[in-house]
């Protein structure tokens, strides 16, 4: 394997970790998403089938990332049994930001690639950010199950054209008697360490993590 990263990386430098990930994502199983394209493009038909194969492979996509992460040090569905928000939410930042953006071509790098992605080949990355989203969405309902994935077709949300609508996203309650539901849209966060990886926003502040401790403490 190490042959192989040098000859295709010239020279005698071993592999970064971006690397090193992208060999192993080769065996990753891809999301066969029904309906890929940007989510405004979808009827309210496509959305529901979407999510309808999200929760149907919800427990498979957990462990394909279960194994991903397993050589990491990173014990994923052990965490996840018993609501084990940190050191878990950390430790797959700080493994996200140290190897993903390393893990895909530079010109796939982007969020208009990303609204399109069909989450294989070339784009696998992306099945693995959809897939750390799942994780941080499930922590989430385990501490509040009043939150569910379900597709934002929230009125107001509709009627301002939030990028959210027509998407997979959690739905809770709000975090205060006056105002909206809350609709955390953990994917967005999760692809965004790939499609703007220099962003300080998720290089310096673990935005995750701020997403899930603030839809578990908040909003109950």
């Amino acid at each position: 394997m190490i042959e192989s990263f040098k000859r295709l990386f010239g020279g005698s430098r071993a592999p970064s970790e971006g690397e090193r990930l992208a060999a192993r994502l080769k065996d990753y199983p891809p999301y066969d998403i029904p309906h890929a394209g940007p989510a405004n493009a979808l009827d309210e038909r496509e959305a529901n089938e979407n999510l309808e194969f999200f929760l149907e492979q919800k427990s498979a996509r957990l462990d394909a990332l279960d194994t991903l992460l397993h050589d990491e040090g990173i014990a994923l569905k052990a965490s996840l049994a018993v609501g084990k928000v940190l050191p878990l939410v950390d430790e797959l930042h700080q493994w996200a930001d140290s190897t993903w953006p390393g893990a895909i071509a530079i010109e796939r790098r982007d969020r208009d690639v990303w609204r399109c992605t069909h989450y294989r080949d070339e784009d696998i990355l992306y099945a693995v950010a959809l897939d750390t989203a799942v994780a941080l969405g499930e922590l989430v309902c385990f501490h509040q199950p009043r939150f569910e994935w379900a597709i934002d077709r929230l009125p107001d949300n509709v009627a301002d054209g939030m990028p959210s609508v027509n998407r997979v996203v959690l739905i809770g309650p709000a975090p205060e008697p006056h105002m909206f539901p809350t609709v955390l849209d953990l994917e967005v966060a999760a692809a965004s360490v790939v499609s703007d990886p220099r962003a300080d926003r998720f290089r310096f502040i673990n935005y995750w993590k701020e997403s899930v401790t603030y839809a578990i403490e908040k909003c109950q």
